[in-house]
């Protein structure tokens, strides 16, 4: 006997043997979306975090999902598959148009989003057409599932369940290459809104929205991928359910720490704080309405010197409204607050550099320009010069 052969035996006596893995499996994923969803639900009351409810009905979705096929040994009912496959269907719109809300500046669901629930529509009228067709019960083969025919490419006896779940993993692949190509501009324009309110890109934020980008990714085609028959795999079967684990706490973690931030300070921004207080000796007034006089006292105070300043600092700084800050920053020529504060940590840095004394290193004033780390003063300082620190020392010589 063949090590092939040997593993083929191996795989068909556990996908045979061991349903109950596969139904424990799915109960799992089921209460893992259920209870971590109730907790993101809690918190967005709590915090008003809008985002955390396309969250949820990401969460929702699987966890509808999972349950139907936990539940499989007790009770297995065709329009609840047909149902289950449409919503298979949802997952990367729904996952998609979360990560849009997030790292975009618009919260709420527009009419130009509402396209990229054509598939989920397409497949609701396929599974209709099935189930009003008396086909229902079809579709689970009558309560007898050949498990390795159904996890396969098609279900050659069976017509119907091969309809609605192969049409459903082919439209998933399909979203897949989709969302891969829209992901690029979905980074980019992420990048654009942070740099409108922070005017430092630390790692974390690219780590954070990085992973988030790959592992729906990941996720989009660990479902569509059935369409080339993974499932009767029982390894990759296996992976598939650590990916779905994983999946769900990552984003959990995602939403309580990127989300969170992004919330910190935006209930703030219709506020106008009251005066700079007694420590600047300025009598300021409770609203600046004269925006040359707030960006020269930016200037003066050298405020662009605070590390890790943000937009909404800087407002109270200011006594600014944040709305009243960003449109004084783009009257300026700025195209964002990153670049509006940079710039004079860069300026400040090239008059630092040019006092600095021969035996002194250039990282040396990155801290005093305002810059929290060596790394990002080298990375900022090269953007806004096109030179390193030590080539502008070079020019002169």
């Amino acid at each position: 006997m063949t090590i092939g052969e040997v593993l083929y035996f191996y795989n068909l006596y556990f996908i045979q043997e061991t349903m109950s893995f596969t139904i424990l499996a799915n109960l799992m994923a089921a209460l893992l979306f259920l209870f971590l969803g109730v907790t993101l639900l809690v918190g967005a009351k709590i915090e008003g975090r809008k985002n955390a409810y396309y969250l949820l009905l990401v969460f929702g979705v699987q966890a509808i999902i999972y349950s139907v096929f936990g539940f499989s040994d007790y009770f297995l009912s065709g329009w609840l598959v047909s149902l289950a496959c449409m919503l298979y269907v949802s997952i990367a719109p729904l996952n998609y148009l979360y990560l849009l809300k997030v790292l975009g500046k618009e919260k709420y669901l527009l009419r130009q989003d509402l396209w990229h629930f054509l598939p989920v529509a397409f497949h609701l009228v396929l599974t209709f057409y099935v189930i009003s067709s008396g086909h229902s019960a079809d579709v689970v083969n009558h309560g007898k599932i050949d498990v390795i025919a159904a996890r396969g490419v098609y279900w050659e006896e069976n017509f119907y369940w091969t309809l609605v779940l192969a049409t459903a993993r082919f439209i998933c692949f399909l979203q897949f290459i989709f969302y891969t190509l829209a992901s690029f501009p979905l980074f980019k324009k992420g990048l654009t809104e942070h740099k409108k309110s922070f005017s430092v890109i630390e790692r974390r934020y690219l780590f954070l929205v990085k992973g988030a980008i790959i592992i729906f990714l990941i996720r989009v085609f660990g479902i569509g991928a059935g369409c080339f028959g993974i499932y009767k795999n029982v390894w990759l079967y296996s992976v598939v359910y650590l990916i779905v684990y994983f999946y769900v706490f990552y984003f959990y973690l995602f939403e309580i720490y990127f989300s969170k931030e992004r919330y910190a300070g935006e209930k703030k921004e219709d506020i106008v704080p009251t005066v700079l207080g007694a420590r600047t000796g300025i009598a300021v007034k409770k609203h600046m309405d004269n925006g040359e006089q707030a960006l020269k006292y930016f200037v003066k105070k050298e405020l662009y010197c605070i590390p890790n300043l943000t937009i909404h600092r800087l407002s109270e700084k200011l006594s600014i409204p944040v709305y009243r800050l960003r449109t004084l920053i783009s009257d300026a020529g700025y195209s964002s607050f990153y670049t509006f504060v940079n710039t004079h940590r860069v300026n400040k840095a090239c008059e630092l550099i040019d006092e600095l004394p021969d035996n002194q290193l250039p990282e040396s004033i990155a801290s005093e320009a305002g810059f929290n780390s060596r790394t990002t003063f080298f990375r900022v300082f090269k953007e806004f010069t096109r030179k390193t620190p030590k080539e502008y020392i070079e020019r002169k010589y």
